[in-house]
C-alpha cells in the first residue's frame, strides 16, 4: 500500500516537470530557435521528463529546457524585438 509520505514525494518529484510543461505549452513558437518545431519537441521531451522524474533521469530534460528555452528568452536576457520597439515608442508618445 501506498502511505502518504511516498505520494507526496511523488508529486514533490513531478511537480518542477509539471510546471516545465506548462510553461512550454503557453509560450510562444517565437521563444524556441527552431520554431513551432523545435516547441513540439520540447513539449514532447518534457512528457518524456515526467515519465522518468521519479528515476532522477527527467531533472535533465528539465534542466536544459530551462537553460535553452527559459533562460534565454528572460527579460533580461533577450533583446527587444523591432515591434516591441516600436510598441513602447507608441506608448510612450501617446501619454
Amino acid at each position: 500500500m501506498v502511505t502518504v509520505q511516498w505520494l507526496l514525494l511523488l508529486l514533490g518529484l513531478e511537480f518542477p516537470a509539471v510546471l516545465a510543461l506548462v510553461d512550454c505549452i503557453n509560450r510562444d513558437d517565437d521563444h524556441f530557435a527552431g520554431g513551432a518545431g523545435d516547441r513540439r519537441s520540447w513539449i514532447r521531451w518534457l512528457v518524456v521528463a515526467m515519465i522518468t522524474v521519479p528515476v532522477l533521469f527527467g531533472y535533465g530534460i528539465v534542466l536544459g529546457y530551462y537553460f535553452t528555452v527559459v533562460k534565454v528568452n528572460s527579460p533580461g536576457r533577450r533583446s527587444p524585438s523591432e515591434a516591441e520597439i516600436a510598441r513602447w515608442r507608441n506608448e510612450r508618445q501617446n501619454r
